[in-house]
């Protein structure tokens, strides 16, 4: 607990020193985050489900595992496809905000087709994962300590530990608006 709130200052520290400025708003946003990262976040869902080995069904449901398993997998490919054309379109015809802009829509892009066609493959190709059919039941077992209150970090750590992180996330995010100089 203590490291990690360390940890925390820590970069909180380094996001408001003079290096952490310069690092966050001119080498790290300008130059990689906004131009590079939405090209790597729209294929991402489609890489991740087709990483995920298929577990095949046994008896009526195979044939249509099989088939919805090629119908996401076509619909991810499209999305995918759309995606990548609606970022290099924005990268393309957007001068001004076009970075600002691409990595929204590239942001966009990756949890909609996460949400949408890459969650559902991943548990069509593998029931038993995240499903509460195939998890064992879970048994109870008695504790010699309460359970009430174990190891629960203070209220007062909470509230430094969100409100260094909001600090830092505004502070961030305040690199990606455009100056009016």
């Amino acid at each position: 607990m203590i490291i990690r709130l360390l940890l925390i200052l820590a970069f909180a520290a380094l996001c408001f020193s003079p290096l952490g400025q310069h690092f966050l708003q001119n080498l790290w946003v300008k130059s990689f985050m906004l131009p590079v990262v939405p090209f790597l976040l729209v294929p991402l869902p489609l890489i991740l489900a087709l990483l995920k080995r298929t577990v095949p069904l046994e008896g009526a449901r195979a044939q249509f595992q099989t088939e919805r398993i090629r119908a996401l997998t076509r619909d991810l490919w499209i999305g995918t496809a759309l995606g990548m054309g609606v970022v290099v379109l924005t990268q393309i015809w957007l001068h001004n905000f076009s970075t600002h802009l691409c990595f929204l829509a590239g942001l966009i892009f990756c949890f909609v087709l996460e949400a949408l066609f890459a969650r559902p493959l991943i548990q069509e190709k593998n029931p038993a994962i995240e499903s509460d059919a195939f998890m064992p039941e879970a048994a109870r077992t008695a504790s010699l300590t309460s359970r009430h209150k174990v190891g629960v970090p203070p209220r007062w750590a909470w509230f430094l530990a969100w409100g260094i992180w909001t600090i830092a996330a505004f502070q961030s995010l305040s690199c990606l608006v455009p100056s009016a100089s």
